[in-house]
């Protein structure tokens, strides 16, 4: 038996008509809903106004020498001194797409500049109705891997989910390196075991999100050598997205 067959019926007047409190309660939450749309409204251009109309870029270098924060702080790859980039970016809706594609073509620029000839790019990730993360092998194509940042930075069943990439060799295999059945990357320090688990050459997490008046991007890069071949590129991207000169 379902649940409306165990409703009593309702009701009715001596003419036949339902109840006349069924109707009023309607029109009460008709009219309630009437007066909350001009306010959901003005709440919303209220937040839009706080963050105000353009982007805000903060990027942060720790681990290398001089910059702050310890070795163990920034996780090693490799056996090598290491140093990490911490990236956030605060974009509104109607810069979306602009901004997507001007932090996709930087993540590319930084993968063509740490580049050797047998890098393998390879993504880690579990989407909301996973029961485990999938390990992706993506292959050594510069193309390739602009074409999964976008998806990782448009789609909605990507949103909201931490994508860990890693480059590694050729001669070495992500599912030989990474259990998926004890593996999640949502959890706390997931990059740092993964890169302690596999040892990259470079390594990355990446994630966006949208609120009511934008959309939230965040990049964690960790990688090893000189970081000054790589900040420029970060410093020209801040720049284009908040309009400096």
């Amino acid at each position: 038996m379902t649940e409306g067959a165990l409703r009593q019926p309702e009701r009715c007047d001596a003419a036949g008509k339902p109840p006349r409190g069924g109707c009023l309660r309607a029109a009460a939450g008709a009219v309630f809903l009437v007066l909350l749309a001009p306010w959901a409204a003005l709440v919303r251009t209220v937040r839009a106004s706080r963050r105000g109309r353009g982007c805000h870029v903060r990027w942060q270098l720790a681990g290398a020498s001089g910059h702050g924060a310890s070795r163990r702080e920034a996780g090693a790859i490799a056996g090598d001194e290491s140093w990490r980039l911490d990236l956030e970016i605060d974009a509104p809706l109607a810069d979306e797409a602009r901004v997507r594609t001007d932090l996709i073509d930087t993540l590319v620029r930084v993968a063509e500049t740490l580049r050797r000839p047998d890098d393998v790019y390879n993504l880690v990730v579990r989407q909301r109705w996973d029961g485990e993360p999938r390990l992706i092998a993506v292959g050594p194509s510069l193309q390739r891997l602009a074409h999964r940042l976008e998806r990782a930075f448009s789609h909605r069943d990507a949103e909201r989910c931490t994508h860990l990439w890693l480059t590694l060799p050729v001669s070495r295999r992500l599912g030989q390196l990474v259990d998926p059945e004890g593996f999640d990357p949502e959890a706390g320090h997931a990059l740092d075991r993964l890169i302690a688990d596999t040892k990259p050459r470079w390594a990355a997490a990446t994630s966006f999100g949208h609120t009511d008046v934008g959309v939230l991007y965040r990049v964690i890069l960790a990688a090893t050598g000189d970081p000054d071949r790589l900040t420029p590129l970060f410093a020209r991207l801040q720049r284009t997205l908040e309009g400096s000169p």
